[in-house]
């Protein structure tokens, strides 16, 4: 009785070998040849049944089910979206080194001089408030077509929490450089509850947020200093 060797081809057919005996070595040795010069992929990319897909390995392997956002390239984003960075970055500020303390030193002191020159209190406190929603959405919605978490592109705020710093007191570049220092070196620090929400809240909300906590902090040292400091610093 004869033995039928039967391999499978790439196209799908079959070559036959009938091997008896001594044939039956040489049978063996043609089934290996074939094989191995028509391999047969194990996805056959849909040639042998369009309702089998291949999937080897592919439920293994990690992040091959998860929907990741990923953020456009700068080629790819939208004019709205070039502007919106724009104008949370301030210009060219939200590009530099240190860019929060670059913002505030450049645009943010000069605002808040107006603000404080030509504002009433009411009128201050109310913009300072609009400005810190902005900035909440400002954060979250840059944060997103960035793809990062507290970019340093965007600067609105750091600049909400020098409005906070200077609410109240009585304008002077002298005051305003020393709110300065003491706002930064807070928001560096994080003190609680800063460090808190820095730590847990990755949203807008607490990007804005830690800042808003720093220029509280500091708002409250300028009142002290006025009240007992040297008669230099008022």
């Amino acid at each position: 009785m004869g033995v039928v060797f039967r391999t499978p081809h790439a196209s799908g057919g079959h070559s036959s070998y009938n091997a008896n005996g001594s044939g039956l070595v040489s049978g063996v040795l043609m089934a290996v040849a074939d094989s191995v010069t028509h391999p047969v992929s194990p996805c056959r990319h849909e040639r042998l049944n369009s309702a089998v897909r291949c999937k080897v390995g592919m439920s293994r392997m990690p992040g091959v089910n998860k929907q990741v956002e990923t953020p456009a390239g700068e080629g790819r984003r939208s004019l709205g979206q070039r502007i919106f960075l724009l104008v949370g970055s301030i210009g060219p500020l939200g590009w530099a080194p240190a860019s929060g303390t670059v913002a505030v030193a450049v645009a943010g002191v000069p605002l808040t001089w107006l603000m404080s020159t030509y504002l009433s209190p009411v009128a201050y406190a109310i913009v300072t408030a609009a400005f810190i929603v902005a900035a909440v959405f400002m954060h979250s919605h840059g944060d997103r077509i960035l793809g990062e978490s507290d970019s340093r592109r965007l600067v609105w705020d750091e600049l909400g929490g020098y409005f906070v710093a200077m609410f109240l007191v009585p304008w002077s570049w002298k005051l305003a450089a020393v709110a300065f220092f003491v706002e930064r070196a807070l928001d560096i620090l994080k003190v609680p509850p800063a460090n808190v929400i820095d730590r847990r809240m990755h949203s807008g909300l607490g990007v804005v947020l830690d800042d808003v906590v720093a220029g509280a902090y500091t708002c409250m040292l300028m009142h002290l200093l006025l009240w007992y400091g040297p008669a230099w610093v008022r």
